[in-house]
């Protein structure tokens, strides 16, 4: 077997190190998207939205400038640089409480010892405020196949506008639901179920053979405005 001297395996070493490639800055923003155990999905949304940038200008050289197209390298130069440095990226407009705030509830989902149902209950809750405001609170990232993740800026926002917002755990009983369910029970009394018939009845355009909730909130929806 033939000895590697030290000279040798320097020219070795060297050789090596030199086909070593170093990743573009797109390869470089692709791995940061992907990367959602180091980086929060406002981060690698904003990442995904400046290499978007970037690649649509080299592709429509006829719609911009090259100081234009150079630009948008820079922006997305500049992201990732920050990124990879652990900085802030994005801007929530909400200020610095409310920043600290929603990044200390989200944080609460990577300690532990934080029991389940506590867990849980903070997700409803966040499901709740997202459908009473309309904030759209889970984000996907364009390029990245994992699940939605909590947006902290989104959540500063609603931290900050919504101060004041309540949330009903119960969510409200389905009327339409309950009534079809008592008409349709077994054991329901006959004497109930006529009454009620009788009083879903007298709502315009009721048909007694379809007792069906979908049948009945029309009805109730039909006599509530008129």
């Amino acid at each position: 077997m033939k000895n590697i001297t030290k000279k040798g395996a320097g020219k070795a070493a060297r050789k090596q190190t030199a086909t070593i490639k170093r990743p573009t800055l797109d390869e470089c923003a692709k791995a940061i998207i992907k990367d959602w155990n180091r980086y929060d999905v406002d981060t690698r949304q904003a990442v995904g939205l400046a290499l978007k940038d970037a690649e649509f200008s080299r592709r429509e050289t006829n719609l911009y400038t090259p100081a234009e197209i150079a630009e948008r390298e820079r922006e997305l130069r500049d992201v990732v640089t920050r990124a990879k440095a652990g900085e802030r990226v994005t801007e929530s407009g909400a200020g610095a409480e409310c920043d600290a705030v929603a990044r200390d509830v989200i944080d609460l989902f990577d300690m532990s010892g934080i029991p389940d149902f506590l867990l849980s209950g903070i997700i409803q809750l966040l499901q709740f405020a997202s459908e009473a405001t309309g904030a759209k609170l889970w984000i996907e990232v364009e390029g990245d196949d994992a699940e939605p993740f909590i947006s902290a800026d989104v959540l500063a926002r609603m931290c900050l506008h919504d101060q004041t917002l309540l949330i009903e755990i119960e969510p409200k009983k389905d009327l339409a639901a309950l009534l079809s369910a008592v008409l349709n029970h077994p054991d329901t009394p006959a004497s109930v179920h006529n009454d009620l018939g009788d009083a879903l009845g007298s709502l315009p355009g009721f048909d007694h053979a379809t007792n069906s909730a979908e049948h009945i909130r029309v009805m109730l929806a039909y006599e509530e405005v008129h």
